[in-house]
C-alpha cells in the first residue's frame, strides 16, 4: 500500500519522491523581494513541482514538516537509501 504526505495542501506519494530541496532566488528578477522555493522531484518527473513563497519562514516551515514527515514514515527509515532525499541547495 502506498503511504503518502502532504506539503502545502498537495499530496505526494512517498515511494515516488526523489528530492526536496530548498532555494533563494532572492532578486534574481532585479527586485528587492525574495522568493523562496520548495521543489519537490518526483520519480519519472510525473509530478514534480515547485512551490513559490514570498517568505523564508513560510517555505522553512513546509520544509521542515515535509521532512518530519518522510523522517516518521517507518519505510523511509528502514530503507534511506531508496526513499527521497531532503537537502539545501546553495545559490
Amino acid at each position: 500500500m502506498a503511504t503518502f504526505i502532504e506539503i502545502n495542501a498537495d499530496i505526494f506519494n512517498v515511494d515516488k519522491i526523489q528530492a526536496i530541496i530548498r532555494r533563494d532566488e532572492k532578486n534574481r528578477l532585479g527586485y528587492n523581494n525574495g522568493v523562496y522555493l520548495l521543489e519537490i522531484h518526483m520519480e519519472g518527473g510525473i509530478g514534480s513541482m515547485s512551490k513559490a513563497y514570498s517568505s523564508k519562514k513560510f517555505r522553512d516551515d513546509d520544509f521542515v514538516k515535509a521532512r518530519k514527515q518522510l523522517m516518521g514514515n517507518s519505510r523511509t527509515k528502514k530503507e534511506p537509501q531508496t526513499e527521497a532525499t531532503v537537502r539545501d541547495s546553495s545559490n
